[in-house]
C-alpha cells in the first residue's frame, strides 16, 4: 500500500516588535500529497554550497539525539537549497527550534497537520506569533512549513520544494533564522497518523 504523505500549506505572518499580534500576509491553507516539479534549482551545476555544521545546538529544545540529527539535516538542506538559488543562508536558533518542536508535538497529539493552536487559537498567523512570543523569540516576520509522513529529511524537503507555497517560504529572502521540529510515532488521537511529523519555523530579525 502506497504511503500517503501529507503537507499543510505555508503560513506566513508579519508583525511589529511593538505589537506581535501579527497581520496576515498569507493565510491560505490546503492539504495534499504534492506532485508538481519545482522550477527552482536544488543543486545547479557549478554551485558548491558552503559547509554547514552537521549537528546543531538543541539546548532547551526537548529533543533527543535522533531528533537532533533529523532536524539538523533539514537545516543543512534548507541552506544548500537557498545558496543554490542565490540566497543567504539562515542561522539555526535553539529557541525557534523549541517552538517548532512544541508545535510538532501538538500536531502529533491532535493527529493532524495544522498551523492553528495550541488550544483555542484558530488564526494561523496569530497562533504562530503567540507560540514565538511564548518561546521568547523576538521577530519582525515569521513563516512556518509543516508536513507529515515523510521518512527522511530529503523526502520532506522534496515535498516542500514541489509545493509552491512551501517553496516560497523556503526561498523567502527576508528570513534570517530558523528552527526545525521533528517527531516520530503514532498520534494518540488518530492511530492512522503514524508520523514522522515535521515543522519548520522561519523568522526575520
Amino acid at each position: 500500500m502506497r504511503r500517503i504523505l501529507s503537507m499543510l500549506a505555508a503560513c506566513v505572518l508579519s508583525c511589529s516588535l511593538a505589537a506581535c499580534g501579527g497581520g496576515d500576509s498569507d493565510n491560505t491553507l490546503s492539504t495534499g500529497v504534492g506532485g508538481s516539479t519545482s522550477t527552482r534549482n536544488s543543486t545547479p551545476p557549478g554551485v558548491t554550497p558552503a559547509p554547514v555544521t552537521a549537528l546543531q545546538d538543541i539546548t532547551g529544545t526537548g529533543m533527543d539525539a535522533r531528533q537532533q540529527a533529523f532536524a539538523s539535516e533539514v537545516f543543512r538542506l534548507v541552506n544548500v537549497y537557498r545558496q543554490a538559488n542565490g540566497l543567504a543562508v539562515v542561522a539555526w536558533e535553539a529557541p525557534i527550534t523549541a517552538v517548532a518542536q512544541l508545535h510538532t508535538t501538538y500536531q502529533r497529539t491532535e493527529g493532524r497537520l495544522t498551523h492553528a493552536g495550541p488550544g483555542a487559537c484558530t488564526v494561523p498567523s496569530i497562533c504562530l506569533a503567540n507560540r514565538l512570543n511564548t518561546g521568547a523569540v523576538t521577530f519582525v516576520s515569521a513563516g512556518e512549513n509543516v508536513a507529515h509522513g515523510h521518512l527522511t529529511a530529503q523526502q520532506v524537503m522534496d515535498g516542500w520544494i514541489a509545493s509552491p507555497l512551501h517553496n516560497d517560504n523556503l526561498l523567502d529572502a527576508t528570513w534570517t533564522h530558523m528552527g526545525v521540529g521533528f517527531l516520530e510515532g503514532a498520534s494518540p488521537a488518530n492511530a492512522a497518523a503514524t508520523g514522522p511529523w515535521w515543522t519548520q519555523v522561519f523568522i526575520q530579525r
